[in-house]
């Protein structure tokens, strides 16, 4: 049976060694090698771990492929490759908890806090997630003149021509999101709502101008190339 040495998760336990029970093809990684998730039991407390494990390098993983197809689990290859040939990456935790991906469009910075956001979320870690949805709310209005979120969100829905349920949902939000910085009393319900007013107003303000803006470029860019044929 496989082996796999490392610091245990659930016991702390350091440097001890686990079993390699179960494994399954998980994706590609940046670098082009295949990554797999092992199901592990650990030898000092005996409860389970699943490890993320990459390819150890290009060589190896030149070796590898000529055994493998791209999905096919690493227990395929046993014996004759063994964890060794791969490169420990994390175990899986809570925030791999798959979740929703931010609107397109949105600057790095904001999409980062969603990210953040929707993460913190995900292991219910409700006053975080609060404080982060309210930042990337702060970050998209920081250009809109007023003394406070209030003042810049009721501006931009004006300007914007937002949605008259919108504009009553984002003072709630708002609110949510100061009982989250000062309070610590946000709870489920009251995320999911911070959460969708974000996405909604993100995605108005961002994601929308920005395919409109690319639909025009590519009626502008037809029509250049009609008149060009019809010159032509």
């Amino acid at each position: 049976m496989p082996e796999l040495v490392t610091d245990c998760p659930r016991c702390r336990a350091h440097r001890t060694t686990f079993d390699a029970d179960a494994d399954t093809f998980a994706g590609i990684g940046t670098a082009g090698n295949r990554q797999y998730e092992v199901f592990c039991v650990c030898r000092a407390c005996k409860r389970a771990t699943i490890f993320m494990l990459e390819e150890r390098d290009h060589i190896r993983a030149q070796q590898l492929r000529a055994r493998l197809t791209q999905s096919q689990p690493l227990a395929a290859i046993r014996p004759s490759a063994s964890v060794d040939s791969f490169r420990l990456l994390r175990h899986v935790s809570p925030p791999d908890v798959d979740t929703a991906a931010p609107p397109e469009e949105l600057p790095s910075d904001i999409k980062g806090a969603f990210r953040e956001a929707t993460k913190c979320a995900a292991v219910a870690c409700y006053n975080a997630a609060g404080a982060m949805f309210r930042l990337c709310l702060d970050l998209a209005t920081k250009g809109v003149k007023g003394k406070n979120l209030a003042a810049r969100l009721e501006a931009l829905c004006e300007q914007k021509q937002f949605s008259p349920e919108l504009r009553e949902l984002g003072s709630a939000v708002r609110l949510n999101g100061n009982d989250a910085a000062h309070d610590g009393s946000l709870d489920e319900e009251a995320v999911e709502d911070l959460e969708a007013f974000a996405t909604r107003f993100l995605t108005q303000l961002y994601t929308e101008p920005a395919r409109l803006r690319a639909a025009k470029e590519r009626r502008e860019m037809r029509r250049s190339d009609e008149k060009k044929k019809a010159d032509g």
